[in-house]
């Protein structure tokens, strides 16, 4: 008989204990739902105050962006120009051959006055072929 009131107590104890484990285990639950909406609630925040730098952070990657095309546009214009400048730099030693009434000696002075000025290269080529002797003849006097 008294073993039996030991089982019985012993059962009686293991209830108690279970019990107490579950309610354990649904109060850690109820804190682990309550400390992950709350933490879910600080992401939240976060993302909030977050969003507008992010925000701001994007609209300066594309004013950047926009900036950049248009200064490698320019940049382009500014590479066909100076190519062709060269070009044309390098066009004039034949072009001057074509002229019978200046010597030789003016042909290479007329080069060495206009090849390295931008402006009197655009000129040279801007005027038809008669003014063209006329302009260098011009050119070597002053």
């Amino acid at each position: 008989m008294e073993e039996e009131v030991n089982l019985v107590e012993e059962e009686h104890q293991r209830n108690e204990d279970f019990d107490e484990i579950s309610h354990n285990v649904g109060t850690d639950s109820s804190l682990q739902v309550e400390e992950t909406s709350s933490v879910r609630s600080k992401k939240r925040k976060r993302a909030r105050q977050v969003d507008p730098l992010v925000r701001s952070f994007s609209d300066a990657v594309v004013l950047f962006a926009d900036r950049l095309k248009e200064t490698s546009a320019e940049l382009s214009e500014d590479i066909k120009f100076e190519l062709d400048i060269k070009k044309k730099t390098l066009m004039m030693p034949e072009e001057l051959s074509k002229m019978t009434s200046l010597s030789q000696l003016e042909k290479f002075q007329a080069i060495e006055k206009i090849k390295d000025d931008q402006i009197r290269v655009m000129t040279f080529w801007s005027l038809g072929e008669e003014e063209r002797e006329a302009w260098i003849r011009f050119l070597l006097s002053s």
